[in-house]
């Protein structure tokens, strides 16, 4: 009978831990190419996105070019809002990476990304749609190297048929790659430059953490997937088992007596 708990409790212990989804915290990013001394017309990117510290994710909700930055502008990528553009934090293997739980702890201050990973484009940027500062539509042509922009780092290709080789630190001697940075942008068809020195800012921080109610039913929890079912059948069962057992021994115990 001993034995037979400790399955039961095992199973029950293994629902709990499928039932309930992973805690998410939603962090509000705010990325400001200041530029020069007037930072309410001049600079580079001003884009604002939400990262989900929980599958290391960046969804971005808007992305603009401020005038004045430099002889050259940003371009702009192009994105809907039922279409988001959506980074991912990989490290310089490019495996995903796992944030640490105080990214964007604190709203109204900053976020460090360190040498350890960065937000990278899921696609070169030759297959990205592109804007000027005034709207027009824009394509890349020949880049020195196949290219994935990124947040704080990014991506190429150097060989041909080459792997993607993740920069998450600077090389060539560049300016340090930190979350003030995007180390390549296009400016022209065949010209990429890096937005630096921007100033970083946690807009927003929503903690969601979804739990079954007591009770409640199961297919109706959009989190509860087949092999939650399942798991919940399978402890049901067994406390059925378990609850059948111990009346036979009850009724074993009176009729000996």
């Amino acid at each position: 009978m001993i034995r037979f708990l400790q399955i039961l409790l095992f199973a029950l212990l293994a629902c709990w831990r499928v039932g309930i989804p992973a805690q998410a915290d939603l962090v509000g990013i705010e990325y400001y190419d200041r530029g020069s001394a007037n930072p309410q017309t001049n600079g580079g990117p001003l884009w604002t996105g939400e990262v989900n510290t929980s599958d290391g994710t960046l969804r971005f909700t808007s992305w603009k070019e401020l005038p004045g930055h430099g002889s050259e502008e940003f371009w702009v990528p192009q994105f809907q809002a039922d279409s988001p553009m959506v980074w991912q934090a990989l490290d310089s293997g490019g495996n995903p990476y796992t944030l640490p739980t105080t990214f964007g702890s604190v709203v109204g201050e900053g976020v460090t990304i360190g040498n350890d990973f960065a937000f990278f484009s899921p696609m070169p940027a030759t297959q990205m749609a592109w804007a000027d500062i005034s709207g027009n539509a824009m394509s890349l042509g020949h880049i020195y190297a196949p290219t994935r922009i990124g947040w704080g780092g990014y991506a190429e290709i150097t060989t041909a048929g080459g792997d993607w080789i993740y920069h998450t630190s600077a090389v060539r001697a560049e300016t340090p790659y930190n979350e003030t940075t995007i180390p390549r942008l296009p400016v022209g068809p065949n010209n990429m430059f890096a937005s630096l020195d921007a100033t970083i800012r946690v807009t927003y921080r929503t903690v969601t953490e979804p739990e079954p109610q007591p009770g409640g039913d199961l297919a109706a929890i959009p989190e509860a997937g087949v092999a939650t079912r399942f798991c919940v059948l399978a402890a049901g069962g067994l406390l059925a088992v378990w609850v059948k057992r111990s009346r036979a021994g009850r009724r074993s115990l009176q009729a000996a007596a």
